[in-house]
């Protein structure tokens, strides 16, 4: 059975893909949507594909009504947060939108195909159902892409049965489960399929480092790892792994023409790969680069180091889904093996953490667990790999043991999460939720 999924890699990622898929669509038999798919942060992402592929245009006023469930407005009206340049705020990235865009293409001539045979729904209505659906498809798509690029990536140290078992847990175990079944028109899933193709593409790049022509791979890694920070822009922090395998001397040159050409190649493809994104900016703020949420959500000097990992509120990494503390330990092992690119990795993660360290608002509305670290399940995934791959040898039993366990806690831990918020109406942090799980009693 072991080596079955490393045979069955893609058939097992493809079949869990199609539980999601069904049971996110199937929820609304019993849940109320108000006719509405895109809650919260949905919307903001969603918005530009509609307001860019129908409208031409940024102006979201309208998108957000028809997402509201409201006419469109009036774009001149007060609503607006700019009702002087007729536009409404909105902060979040365009990245997700461009990778979402092939999908929203075909639910966009569906509706239009039915419309015309079937007078079903409005031709070319950037709102209707097929279109969002299709937008829907494509996070869970991309999540299941997102697996098997890791379980690829993790055969650089381990079997194809232990990289594939090493990502699947990480996939069902972390706050990866909640974006993928329920939340999946967030960017955290696209984000960490982006993250993940950026890091195949790193890792092809750097075998042809010195090659006289070896720049063009730069070139395609550094346009994913720009693509990626537009979907999440603190996700450029892995760029110090590339600029660390890139520098790191080796026994070579570290100036040698070639290498020379394949930093300015992937600093160009960063700048290609993240150009959507200050292009947006600029027509929405006016400025290229900066902050549409502020600097001032940041304490760099005051960071809080226990929140993040250990809450017991909305977002503790560790308390959440600890197998993100069996990654971490692991990734620390596994750097011995390639300091080179682990370590590289570990670094970025620890940038990653700093910074969500010394984010003020560290809840920023309802979420499931550290969704922030998402898009580095790679990282997670191959430390978990290293913990493994010595106890298998011993106890064969003893990974795929552990792995159910976390797995399962983290499935009654959605579970009961969503009850909660469909029952009674409240997001609650973990505590409650763990409360509840144990006592039956719900401490508000």
């Amino acid at each position: 059975m072991w080596e079955a999924l490393g045979t069955h890699r893609y058939r097992i990622i493809a079949a869990l893909a199609l539980v999601f898929l069904l049971a996110h669509f199937g929820s609304a038999l019993w849940i109320d949507r108000d006719g509405r798919w895109l809650r919260g942060d949905a919307r903001g992402y969603f918005a530009y594909l509609p307001s860019i592929l129908i409208d031409h245009d940024l102006l979201f006023a309208n998108d957000f009504a028809r997402l509201n469930g409201e006419p469109p407005s009036d774009p001149e009206g007060p609503e607006l947060d700019a009702p002087d340049r007729g536009w409404a705020f909105n902060a979040l990235p365009i990245g997700p939108a461009l990778l979402w865009a092939p999908f929203y293409l075909v639910g966009l001539l569906a509706q239009a195909v039915l419309a015309a045979a079937l007078g079903w729904g409005q031709p070319w209505d950037g709102h209707g159902f097929l279109p969002t659906a299709a937008v829907i498809v494509a996070g869970i798509a991309y999540a299941g892409a997102a697996a098997a690029l890791t379980a690829r990536i993790l055969e650089r140290w381990f079997s194809p049965s232990l990289a594939t078992a090493s990502a699947l847990t990480v996939w069902l175990a972390s706050p990866a489960l909640y974006y993928t079944a329920v939340s999946p028109v967030y960017s955290h899933t696209t984000a960490w399929f982006v993250v993940a193709l950026a890091i195949c593409l790193w890792l092809r790049a750097r075998d042809r480092r010195d090659d006289s022509d070896g720049w063009r791979a730069w070139l395609l890694a550094g346009s994913a790892f720009g693509l990626a920070a537009a979907v999440r822009q603190q996700d450029a922090l892995l760029l110090a792994a590339l600029a660390i395998d890139l520098l790191w001397g080796g026994g070579h040159r570290i100036f040698s023409p070639a290498r020379v050409r394949s930093g300015l190649a992937l600093g160009l493809g960063v700048a290609a790969g993240f150009a959507p994104q200050i292009i947006a900016w600029k027509v929405l703020f006016g400025w290229y680069l900066g902050s549409p949420i502020g600097w001032d959500l940041f304490r760099w000097t005051e960071p809080r180091f226990l929140e993040p990992l250990l809450s017991l509120g909305y977002n503790g990494l560790f308390s959440w889904t600890p197998v993100t503390a069996l990654g971490l330990v692991g990734l620390v092992l596994l750097v011995r093996r390639d300091p080179r690119v682990v370590g590289g990795l570990l670094l970025a993660l620890i940038a990653m953490l700093y910074y969500e360290f010394s984010i003020y608002d560290q809840h920023a509305g309802s979420t499931w667990g550290a969704r922030r670290f998402i898009s580095v399940n790679v990282a997670f995934a191959a430390g978990v790999g290293a913990l493994w791959l010595p106890v298998a040898a011993r106890f064969p039993v003893l990974p795929g043991a552990v792995a159910s366990v976390l797995v399962a806690w983290n499935v009654v831990l959605l579970g009961a999460y969503e009850w909660l918020v469909h029952r009674h109406g409240i997001h609650a942090p973990l505590r409650t939720v763990v409360g509840w799980l144990f006592t039956g009693q719900l401490d508000r």
